[in-house]
């Protein structure tokens, strides 16, 4: 071990009077006054708009009279090791508190500041430097504070507001981690009643602890609490349900000013407020926070207050390696950190591999732990994310009355997952400076901190757990070789009872320990609390250990060590369960394999379980037996504890379950090896094996089961379990009575790669509009969340009842396919491409539901990115006879496109002319003009299936010139006719720049195509690389085309002039088409982006119709340690009203919207002064939905604008008619793109004149 430094400080009581014991509080805002702050908490960096509620660092100072003790506990996420040093040398300065008797923990909110970077995160510098002092001002502030005070200790074991939340996973369903591996037997949030578990990883610790002061004259104080619960979950910048717990704990205490009550974190690693085990509850923050509030007045009524209390410290360091990377990881994290800009990773795979480097450079580290005393009560502090189970160790270890653990104290240095759970995996074991101590850590710290404990009383540890419980006892008076309880936790302490704990062991460390064994109760649902038994005496619960892909094993020579034995005769017990009901599947397990046989046990997907003969290539071993005297037990569910016993007597083996006196399964046993395995192949929990050298009675197997009590356990959750099924019976039927058979089938293309975001798309959905619990029948294409199958399709039936079916064909982007999702009863059958994919049992849960969408789920997430056709519904109405075809009848019959321009509303004194019509132009997206007068144009002939309805390429260039000169362009030219839905268009010496994802072009005049640069998005087609527009700085600006600023945030754009990769992520970029440069700017901009005179760009969104980019990317990220505002202000709300000259168009989704922006784009700031004379700045908003354009006149307003909307400027009756793209530049007039509804296209360009009759070209 390393050397460990410390310093003690324990003063005892001296034979004169005791010294008055005093007591101080204190609570300062730390709540940041500038926003948007950088905030920690999730893999990437997220962003922080406004104070939710107030952050604080809240202080308690203890004086005995002969030592003083000081304890802050801080409104953040974690905080470096050299910031809490920083805080305490200044408070020490000037309070005179040695820094080694100061305690600074991190509260864990999710949702403050960053006060230190890790994962994907930075450090929000600023704030950090402006906590720091903060922290001290609060030690100081209470050690002014300091009075006369009572203090008392107390604890109330809550059940029910934490639970494990690390999930063992079934074979086959591990999760895959950042470097590609499937290595995540268990992980966090596995989901409710998740099919794909076995259940929890660990133990949780539900106490909560309080301690408690007030004054002399019995007035509260101050309550320090305690308890191992991760966070609950808020919005930026918050408290959590800490800062709530505060306030609803001052209320129910009535207590008055001055009062403060903190929550510090217990050992939560593993632990969080959702139980797992149990369907989804509702509950809100504050409710939450209320009801653990009652819970600490629960703890508060067993404190009993004293008039002193002795105090003792004592801090340890140890220095501890890194698990560093090895040469393959190096290799594989060098070129992804390469990537990395501003020090900002995009994606998990960038988060790990920096951090992979970051531990290589590291190398080791250094954690203080400390140890404190109050009274009779113990306290454990240490710098990690620290898991339950390694909590109760050190509650084991104390030798004192009371123990509680305070993590993330005095530094942050991850989570310390104990030795058997890196084996299990998951996101708390993958190294990064988040779990990246040696895996011997928790090891280590527990030894040293249980060392620290006894160090401040000198007692010892007087362990009797289950010296006085029935069942250990009756096992020790039948004499057997082995007795191993399973319960062990590794503590330094040894247990007297269990002397046989080293005979057996684990063969592999895929196992997990200190579950809850028989008679404890199931640990989940409405077994949450946990209670003793007789198993474990009055004062303790039974505990069991977990097999996930490892054993037990033990041999004879290590049992019966001098003695002849030849294992002919023998007997072997155990206690076994087989996982939560939810993960029920066919597996089959080994129990035991000794004494000549393999003892296997068979779960069913009905939860059943039954016990079989196994059989071993390397030993004889028996086949079933056919005795007609073996016992027909009653069904054994597998998440019942059962007890069997096999017992070998000469050359007969028998079985017995559950304490029958007839066995289950009877053979001829082969030869014995020596090895004995427990557990091989097994996914469930093990206890109380028992191996005896002789064949034991019948009577003492019905002795050991009666005592149990398990088998009363096990009836009463049949009674819970048939009583469900009825329910569930009942309820199924009245469901299906009131949901119809139905099915919807559709033809669709997905263009999104599958893994970019949590569900690729949903296709067919049917449910309550809205609402986000999404109750009801989904299907959808598979994504990246958690354990979900990419590119497979699957049935999801809504949040509340999170269950889900998939099917095994990997959907591959940008093909065509047919699928069918019918509805039968309680089952769903999904049909792709003719053939069957999915059928299985899917519980109903929107019954009646009558509106059905495709695309997209009811609530409108994971909408398809791509097209679909061919839409057909069955069993939804069930009209009396067939009803005739329809007849379509348009509110408006479409026009010439002469008769169109004469429909245009325009300002007085303006006119509208026809430039070009069908056949000189056809599908034209965006347009420009050369130095010659010639327009190009760009035609959109493939939108929206390609040429061929499977995507083929059809995307033209033209040239249109005006060969007679009368104003109107009468010659065609195709210069290439292969693009993939071009969309943007600008000219450039002798041709045009396009840009035609995934790709950038210049086009010369003869069709030679070159590309200028690749990797843009090939999603939606409407959400591509747009809007071509020289700056005056000499580049070329362009639109990402992103509706937000996550899409397609992994995007990297290659130069093929230069070979260089750049991330762009979802921003705007320029770029300088001669030399290759290439730039990216703030964004994204939909569609369009426009300057005016002085350089100021211009963005649109399809809700806001125009925005100022206020600052530009190229200066913000010169300093990537500042914390930018929002770089865009919105001249509009979003969704703005329009007011379009022919009737409101009808909509058949978003009803709210009618009449406002939802398709603003194609934006134009006009740059000439013939239009309008009045010096001011003129900007155009197309919205073809509501068929109209919208004139804004811009005003200055400090370093941006202020948008006054015109009257629609320009607005066709002709309700045929759409507006699509804009161009006024330095033109005399302004162009405009229009689409005719049966078919004809124009580009208008609208001569406006003035009143005297002026030609405004």
């Amino acid at each position: 071990m390393k050397q460990a430094f410390f310093s003690l400080f324990l003063l005892c009581g001296a034979a004169t009077a005791q010294p008055v014991f005093r007591a101080g509080v204190a609570a300062i805002d730390i709540s940041p006054t500038e926003f948007p702050r950088i905030i920690a908490g999730g893999f990437l960096e997220g962003r922080g708009e406004k104070l939710a509620d107030k952050l604080f660092v809240r202080s308690f100072v203890l004086d005995d009279g002969k030592m003083k003790i000081a304890f802050a506990i801080v409104d953040t996420c974690m905080m470096e090791q050299s910031l809490i040093d920083e805080a305490k040398g200044i408070a020490s300065k000037q309070c005179g508190i040695p820094v080694d008797r100061m305690m600074v923990s991190a509260t864990h909110t999710h949702s403050a500041p960053a006060a230190m970077g890790c994962l994907g995160t930075r450090k929000d510098t600023v704030y950090a430097k402006f906590l720091t002092p903060k922290i001290a001002e609060a030690i100081v502030t209470a050690n002014a504070a300091l009075q006369p005070a009572r203090i008392g200790w107390g604890s109330f074991d809550d059940w029910e507001h934490t639970h494990n939340r690390r999930w063992i996973r079934r074979a086959g369903k591990e999760v895959v981690d950042p470097f590609g591996q499937s290595t995540g037997r268990a992980n966090m949030h596995p989901g409710y009643l998740s099919n794909d578990v076995v259940g929890p990883s660990g133990p949780v610790d539900p106490q909560l602890s309080v301690t408690a002061l007030q004054t002399l004259d019995g007035k509260p104080l101050g309550v320090l609490a305690n308890y191992s619960q991760h966070y609950f979950g808020s919005g930026p910048v918050s408290a959590d349900y800490f800062g709530l717990f505060s306030k609803h704990l001052a209320t129910k205490m009535g207590a008055s000013d001055g009062f403060v009550a903190a929550m510090s974190q217990g050992t939560s690693g593993d632990q969080m407020w959702m139980d797992y085990g149990a369907e989804k509850k509702t509950i809100t923050i504050d409710q939450y926070a209320s009801e653990v509030a009652d819970s600490a007045i629960k703890a508060l009524q067993t404190v009993k207050y004293v008039d002193h209390a002795p105090l003792g410290m004592l801090e340890k360091t140890l220095e501890l390696n890194y698990r560093v990377p090895d040469e393959k990881r190096l290799a594989w994290a060098k070129p992804i950190a390469a990537k990395i800009e501003n020090d900002l990773p995009k994606n998990k795979e960038e988060v790990y591999a920096r951090e992979a480097l970051i531990l290589h450079e590291r190398q080791k580290t250094s954690v203080k732990l400390q140890a404190i005393r109050i009274g009779d009560l113990s306290i454990a502090t240490l710098p990690n994310e620290v898991y339950a189970i390694t909590g109760l160790k050190l509650r084991e270890a104390s030798p004192l009355g009371t123990h509680f653990n305070i993590e993330l104290a005095n530094g942050a240095e991850g989570y310390i997952p104990p030795m058997e759970q890196h084996g299990l995996g998951g996101y708390t074991t993958w190294p990064a400076r988040t779990a990246g101590l040696e895996v011997a850590a928790e090891s280590k710290m527990v030894a040293q901190l249980s060392e620290a404990i006894h160090g401040l009383d000198g007692r010892e540890q007087d362990i009797k757990a289950g010296q006085n419980a029935e069942y250990p006892n009756l096992v020790i008076t039948s004499q057997p070789l082995v007795y191993y309880r399973c319960d062990d936790l590794e503590s330094p302490l040894k247990d007297e009872m269990t002397p046989w704990r080293d005979v057996i062991r684990e063969d592999k460390k895929d196992c997990a320990k200190f579950l809850p064994g028989p008679g404890s109760g199931l640990g989940y649902d409405v077994e949450s609390s946990l209670k003793p038994s007789s198993f474990s005496g009055l004062k303790t619960i039974n505990r069991a250990v977990q097999i996930a892909g490892g054993h037990l094993q033990t041999d004879w020579r290590s049992i019966v060590k001098a003695m002849n034995y030849s294992a002919t005769k023998g007997s072997i017990a155990l206690w076994f369960w087989l996982g939560h009901e939810s993960g029920a599947s066919d597996r089959t397990g080994e129990l035991i394999n000794a004494l000549g046989v393999s003892l296997k046990a068979h779960q069913f997907p009905d939860h059943t379980v039954r016990l079989e003969w196994g059989t071993n290539k390397e030993r004889d071993l028996p086949s079933p037996s056919s005795n007609p005297d073996l016992a027909s037990p009653a069904p054994c569910f597998a998440d019942d504890w059962h007890f069997a016993v096999l017992i070998r007597d000469g050359e007969n083996v028998r079985v017995h379950l559950d304490g029958s006196d007839k066995p289950v399964l009877t053979g001829k046993a082969g030869k014995a090896a020596n090895e004995v395995f427990f557990g091989q192949g097994l996914e469930g929990r093990l206890d109380e094996i028992t191996i005896w050298d002789r064949a034991i009675e019948p009577s003492l197997i019905a002795k050991l089961w009666n005592i149990s009590k398990v088998g009363e356990e096990n009836a009463k959750r049949a009674v819970s379990r048939a009583e469900r099924k009825k329910r569930a019976q009942v309820q199924s039927s009245a469901l299906l009575k009131a949901h119809e058979n139905w099915s919807a089938s559709m033809r669709f293309k997905n263009t999104k790669a599958n893994n970019v975001s949590a569900v690729t798309a949903y296709l067919i959905s049917r449910g309550p509009k809205g609402d986000h619990q999404a109750p009801g029948d989904h299907l959808g294409i598979g994504g990246s969340y958690k354990d979900a199958s990419p590119g497979r399709l699957f049935v999801f039936n809504g949040n509340a009842a999170s269950q889900i079916v998939r099917g095994t064909t990997v959907i591959e982007p940008g093909t065509w396919n047919d699928v069918k999702l019918e509805r039968l009863g309680s089952r769903v059958k999904v049909t792709l491409n003719g053939k069957v994919e999915i059928d299985a049992e899917l519980p109903v849960t929107a019954p009646g539901a009558k509106e059905l969408f495709f695309g997209k789920r009811c609530d409108g997430f994971g909408p398809l990115e791509g097209t679909f056709e061919k839409v057909e519904v069955a069993g939804l109405e069930k009209p009396a006879a067939p009803a005739p075809a329809p007849k379509v009848e348009l509110a408006s019959q479409p026009l010439s496109p002469e008769d169109s321009a004469k429909k245009w509303h325009v300002r007085e004194g303006y006119r509208i002319e026809l430039v070009a019509a069908e056949p000189v132009v056809l599908d034209p997206v965006a347009f420009d003009w050369d130095e010659k007068g010639r327009l190009w144009v760009i035609e959109m002939a493939d939108y929206p299936l390609g040429m061929d309805g499977n995507g083929k390429a059809g995307g033209r260039v033209v040239m249109l010139e005006d060969k007679d000169a009368d104003g109107r362009y009468d010659k065609r030219s195709v210069i290439v006719s292969d693009l993939s839905y071009p969309t943007g268009i600008l000219t450039w010496r002798e041709g045009v720049i396009v840009t035609a994802a995934p790709d950038i072009f210049f086009i010369s005049p003869d069709g030679t195509k070159k590309v200028l640069y690749t990797g843009f998005s090939t999603g939606n087609q409407q959400l591509r690389v747009n809007g071509l527009r020289w700056g005056m700085d000499g580049w070329v600006y362009c639109a990402a085309g992103a509706h937000h600023g996550g899409y397609n945030k992994g995007t990297q754009i290659e130069c093929k002039l230069t070979g260089e990769k750049i991330d762009l992520g979802s921003r705007d970029f320029r770029f300088k088409p001669d030399t290759g440069e290439f730039d990216p700017q703030s964004g994204p901009s939909q569609f369009g982006r426009a300057r005016d005179d002085w350089g100021h760009w211009f963005g649109v969104q399809n809700s806001f119709p125009l925005w100022h980019y206020v600052l530009q990317d190229h200066y913000l990220r010169r300093n990537p340690h500042v914390i930018p505002p929002d770089p865009i202000h919105q001249l509009f709300p979003r969704n703005p009203p329009v007011y379009p000259a022919s009737s409101m168009e009808k909509r058949f989704h978003s009803f709210d919207q009618a009449g406002r922006f939802t398709s603003a784009c194609g934006i134009e700031v006009y740059l000439d002064r013939v239009l309008f004379e009045d010096g001011k700045t003129h900007a155009f908003t197309c919205e073809p939905f509501s068929n109209l354009v919208q004139h804004h006149v811009l005003e200055e307003d400090g370093v941006t604008f202020k948008a006054v909307p015109d009257s629609s400027h320009l607005a066709p009756r002709d309700e045929q008619t759409a507006s699509k793209s804009g161009n006024a530049s330095k033109q005399e007039n302004a162009q405009l793109i229009t689409r005719s509804g049966d078919g004809h296209s124009a580009v208008a360009h609208h001569d406006f004149l003035a009143s005297e009759d002026r030609w405004c070209r």
